[in-house]
């Protein structure tokens, strides 16, 4: 059974869990306690984590951002699963967890960056409804 849960500064383990055990099989990560809780703390910062009975299976990154025009949106950051639990739905329900509660806190658009070449990501956000904007597949990034 699939459990999808928004963290907060109580479940502290549960975003560890993530860290150490999801994020870890692709990326490196210093996944120490200061760093969460600054994390969590941050306003409009949100972590979900999705449990396959009672571990960690897949987790998000979010965030609410403000705008000026008073229409706030999501930024889905950062999206992952175990190599082990790809291709199972998981991230999926997840998302749409997410995007559920986006909604129900007045969010009316979620901007997800990814590139083209990430099919699998495509596939997924395609599957919740997403959809890419025309010849527009070009993210920067600065390294300060």
């Amino acid at each position: 059974m699939i459990t999808i849960m928004r963290c907060g500064e109580d479940h502290m383990e549960q975003v560890i869990e993530a860290m150490l055990r999801v994020k870890r099989e692709d990326d490196s990560c210093d996944a120490n306690a200061d760093n969460i809780a600054r994390f969590l703390h941050t306003p409009g910062a949100l972590f979900y984590v999705a449990k396959l009975d009672s571990s960690v299976v897949s987790y998000a990154v979010a965030y609410r951002m403000s705008r000026l025009d008073g229409d706030d949106m999501f930024c889905l950051y950062e999206i992952g699963t175990t190599k082990r639990h790809r291709g199972q739905g998981i991230a999926k329900i997840l998302l749409s967890h997410i995007l559920a509660d986006a909604r129900s806190t007045g969010i009316h658009k979620v901007w997800i960056p990814t590139t083209k070449s990430n099919k699998a990501a495509c596939a997924l956000y395609r599957s919740v409804g997403a959809s890419a904007a025309e010849n527009d597949d070009v993210i920067f990034t600065c390294r300060l």
